[in-house]
């Protein structure tokens, strides 16, 4: 079981540190605001949390974001205030971390059509 997590993991790890990558090149390289709202589990979950959120860390360090952050949840109440918090801010990709974030995401993608919201 833990070595079908840990791939998991890794997963969502590369399609992060992927979906940033690739993002600037389609843009003329212009550096990414990377906003990251987690799940309940907090940043140091040793899960989807944490490896999003390290799969942005690398993403500054390799030069294809010029920020990043994260907002924790504390209740699935506040998956939809802090993804539309990222979008106040003027982020330029938001990702929401886990399956229970969707819902979320979705209804903010659909409302904040130019902004660039997935879930990883």
């Amino acid at each position: 079981m833990k070595k079908s997590i840990k791939l998991i993991v890794a997963i969502a790890a590369t399609s992060l540190v992927t979906s940033v990558a690739v993002t600037p090149a389609a843009h003329g390289a212009t550096k990414q605001k990377v906003c990251v709202a987690l799940d309940t589990g907090g940043i140091n979950d040793k899960s989807f949390n944490q490896t999003s959120y390290e799969g942005a860390k690398i993403a500054k360090s390799k030069g294809w974001a010029s920020t990043i952050e994260y907002l924790p949840a504390k209740s699935p109440a506040d998956y939809g205030p802090n993804i539309q918090k990222f979008v106040d801010k003027g982020c330029t990709l938001i990702l929401g971390v886990g399956f229970a974030v969707a819902d979320a995401i979705i209804a903010s993608a659909e409302k904040n059509s130019k902004s660039k919201i997935c879930n990883c």
